[in-house]
């Protein structure tokens, strides 16, 4: 017969470690019994497979998927329509899609397309046996194209459900071929695949009976006679080939066998007996999930490369990245957060701003560097997913127009003015930054198919350079942070304050209305995470921030301040203080700028301040009134439910990530 044999690694995990289960003859099928293969099972992932694997040469592949009348042991009656139909009805269970587009690969004689039809989906078959397509088209008039599933060529994301039946046993290459459906699949389309249980009670009471004659001949697969299995599989070796390969299971079960109408008539007794004996082994087989058949039904998965400008110590990546990823993984969307500077680094650049001199200008260029070397990584990275969401992440000398060559779904997400310096700064250096940010800003804007923006000031901006634009607000997560309880009076009132070592220098603008305000009333100061920054004249107490005990120590804050200027800058912040004061029920007074006054209402769920009279004047109104810094603090926290929190913004990213094509 005309087979090579090739040497192979598992075809699902690459593994070379395996098991020798037993040779297979094809004694039963009254052929040539010098054809025997070895049959293995991968220690690792479960697949059964021969070493060598035999590869029918041209001729015998069209000898053995030739004649269809031939290869399929049962008549199209109405009793096979009526399993395809069941087939149907349960690929509709899966999906909310009606109408859409069915591609059948490996069709046959397109038993199941015809079925499909007539419940109005617009179907297709993929067959490499030509005179299977030919009878398929014939009989049923269906649109179905020869050869392999990638020569085909099928357009990237152009079907909503691909069938898989009794199909990728045969498959040389299991793991392209899923590969390939994942490809043409839509975003959310289902994958439907039935295959054999090489774990059924068949299979192993088979085995054993030749196990007892002391023989080493396994039934498992079939590699050089009908029905020309090559491959076995399991829940396991599925459920690794689907997860590996962008699905995530939704369904999988087992059953005892798959029932037919068979041309054979039976008519000896030995036949009847048989018959009995194989149906019993399918009803008890039933009773303890050890079927001949396994089903499975598994969705595509989105999966996301997140390049964060900053590990989680950089408090724009937990928001705006770290906050959303329990809600996406919850509704299938896998993902990997790729940061554009390692921790160390991170906490250098949270520090930057109180360096000087050699040591300011040392750590631009470590960052510079870094930066550089980890784009390569994100260039080579992003062939591997679906979506590239670059977080404040922009790229030196060029390099996201590389990117765009190797992953074109790109969401650019801005939740500063970072196309501006945060702070003037003289000489070289300042110039460099001023000139390098927008540009790179700017450019990766331009290559990228959509951009969210925290508000309406940075949307203006990046509507200059990008059609595609969304507004998402926080995000914060309102169950991990919630309403403190206490809000009665004390004998000292605390006002505290949230953030970095590189905002820190904004107090600048509270230490006036804070030494008047110590003058007239007990209070003191808790400042998280600024380092070590004093008052003269006021109680200060510094607090190193740390997530573990962050809601703690707002919860002992009576008064939350954000002070800043109203700037360019400044415009394009919304305030992870703010939401934090807010979704803990901490009453806050904030900076007035046109970004902050469009989430805080003066007076209702929060204070704006402009100039030292008025953090003075709204500051004492908080120390004196518990009954108001409760009403306030409430007011904040049921703001922050309605539009700041995960449950309202969550889905606003969902539906984004899954609208990219």
């Amino acid at each position: 017969m005309g087979y090579k044999f090739e040497r192979r690694a598992c075809n699902i995990c690459g593994s070379y470690e395996k098991v020798f289960i037993g040779r297979r003859i094809p004694r039963a099928c009254r052929i040539d019994d010098s054809l025997i293969v070895d049959i293995f099972k991968c220690r690792k992932c479960g697949l059964v497979y021969p070493d060598p694997m035999p590869i029918p040469e041209v001729k015998q592949f069209e000898e053995n998927y030739g004649n269809p009348d031939i290869y399929f042991p049962t008549v199209i009656s109405e009793k096979r329509l009526k399993f395809y139909e069941s087939i149907v009805k349960k690929i509709e269970n899966y999906t909310s899609t009606r109408n859409g587009r069915l591609l059948d690969v490996g069709c046959g004689r397109g038993e199941l397309l015809h079925v499909a039809k007539k419940y109005g989906w617009n179907t297709f078959g993929a067959e490499v046996s030509k005179t299977f397509a030919e009878y398929a088209h014939k009989r049923f008039d269906l649109d179905v194209r020869v050869g392999n599933l990638k020569d085909i060529g099928f357009a990237s994301q152009s079907f909503d459900v691909v069938c898989l039946i009794a199909v990728i046993q045969h498959a040389q290459d299991p793991r392209s071929l899923i590969n390939e459906i994942n490809r043409i699949l839509k975003n959310g389309g289902i994958l439907f695949l039935e295959t054999m249980n090489n774990e059924s009670l068949l299979y192993k009471l088979g085995d054993a009976y030749y196990k007892l004659q002391g023989k080493r001949i396994t039934t498992h697969l079939s590699p050089t006679f009908p029905c020309y299995q090559v491959y076995g599989f399991s829940k396991k070796s599925i459920s690794y080939l689907l997860k590996n390969s962008g699905f995530s299971v939704i369904d999988m079960r087992i059953k005892g066998g798959i029932s037919t109408t068979e041309k054979v008539e039976i008519k000896t007794l030995r036949e009847k007996i048989l018959r009995l004996i194989r149906t019993a082994c399918f009803l008890i087989a039933d009773l303890f999930h050890s079927g001949q058949v396994l089903l499975t039904c598994a969705k595509k998965e989105k999966k996301v490369l997140f390049v964060t400008n900053g590990t989680k110590l950089a408090p724009a990546t937990r928001y705006r990245v770290y906050e959303f990823l329990p809600y996406l993984e919850k509704n299938g969307i896998k993902y990997c957060v790729y940061s554009m500077f390692s921790e160390r680094l991170t906490s250098r650049m949270i520090r930057s701003s109180t360096f000087s001199g050699l040591d300011r200008v040392l750590c631009y260029a470590h960052m510079f560097i870094e930066r550089f070397l980890r784009s390569w990584k994100i260039i080579f990275m992003s062939s591997g997913f679906d979506i590239v969401f670059l977080q404040r992440a922009t790229f030196p000398l060029g390099l996201e127009k590389i990117l765009r060559l190797r992953n074109r779904n790109i969401i650019f997400d801005i939740d500063d003015a970072i196309y501006l310096p945060d702070r003037n700064e003289p000489g070289f250096i300042g110039f460099i930054k001023r000139l390098a940010k927008k540009n790179e800003v700017i450019s990766v804007l331009k290559i990228s198919k959509c951009a969210i923006a925290e508000n309406q000031y940075i949307k203006d901006f990046i509507s200059r350079y990008c059609s595609r634009i969304f507004i998402l607000a926080g995000p914060i997560d309102t169950v991990k942070n919630f309403a403190k309880e206490n809000y009665e009076d004390k004998n000292v009132a605390t006002i505290g304050w949230i953030g970095t070592p590189s905002t820190a220098f904004y107090l600048q603008m509270l230490e006036r209305p804070l030494r008047e305000l110590a003058g007239n009333f007990k209070i003191r100061v808790i400042l998280i995470g600024a380092g070590q920054y004093n008052i003269k004249g006021v109680e200060v107490h510094n607090i190193e921030w740390s997530e573990k005990t962050e809601i703690r120590n707002l919860h002992e804050i009576d008064i939350g301040v954000m002070p800043m200027p109203d700037n360019e800058w400044t415009r394009g912040k919304l305030g992870c203080k703010m939401l934090q004061y807010m979704a803990n029920g901490i009453p806050c007074v904030i900076s007035f700028t046109p970004t902050t006054a469009s989430a805080v209402k003066d007076g209702v769920n929060g204070f704006l301040a402009s100039g030292d009279k008025d953090w003075i004047k709204k500051l004492s109104l908080l120390i004196k009134d518990a009954g108001l810094r409760r009403r306030i603090g409430l007011a904040g926290r049921k703001t922050a439910e309605e539009i700041f929190s995960i449950d309202n913004n969550g889905p606003k990213l969902l539906e984004i990530i899954k609208d990219m094509q």
